[in-house]
């Protein structure tokens, strides 16, 4: 692995050389991790001994492989097919009111905590209008907050780019804070 401190959490759990590297302050994570607690958790079901019809230990190895590739190109093939989707997909007024409200909403209820974060940190409680879009696009902070489920679903589909200029078009100021 890459020289990482001796007290880093590793999120990593093989050698890399090409990871996407995050912009701004906000981190990015392997989905390695991710696919190997299901792995184990698939492993784990397989072979509780109060079921009588498991396979033997090699037979499930290799299904458990050709399951996962089988689902990650699926997966694969799903992601490609929405980041592509919807490029030219006109957007009604009505949607594009409701995508916006829905972004303040989000940031509502987020930004007083990442403002008093930033503060408890030493930091000045300002944020960028580029951080505070990226923040309300990240994870799924307006599906939880944003107070719109058909909205939210409606953005979730867009391509990413499309995502956030809807989004940045929500916030009208350069900078947001105390």
């Amino acid at each position: 692995m890459k020289n990482i401190p001796p007290d880093a959490v590793p999120i990593h759990l093989y050698e890399f050389s090409n990871v996407l590297r995050p912009r701004g302050h906000m981190e990015k994570e392997s989905i390695g991790i991710y696919i190997l607690e299901r792995l184990i958790s698939s492993y784990e079901s397989w072979t509780d001994p109060k079921y009588g019809d498991n396979p033997d230990t090699t037979t499930l190895i290799k299904l458990l492989q050709d399951n996962m590739k089988e689902e990650m190109d699926g997966a694969w093939r799903e992601f490609i097919k929405r980041i592509n989707t919807n490029e030219g997909q006109v957007i009604s007024d009505e949607m594009n009111k409701r995508i916006k409200q829905m972004a303040l909403r989000t940031w509502d209820v987020i930004g007083g905590y990442m403002l008093t974060l930033l503060k408890e940190r030493g930091e000045e409680p300002l944020m960028s209008k580029a951080d505070v879009v990226a923040l309300v696009c990240y994870a799924s902070y307006m599906m939880y907050h944003g107070g719109d489920k058909e909205a939210y679903e409606f953005w979730n589909q867009l391509p990413r780019a499309k995502k956030m200029e809807l989004v940045s078009e929500a916030f009208t100021c350069s900078s947001y804070g105390w």
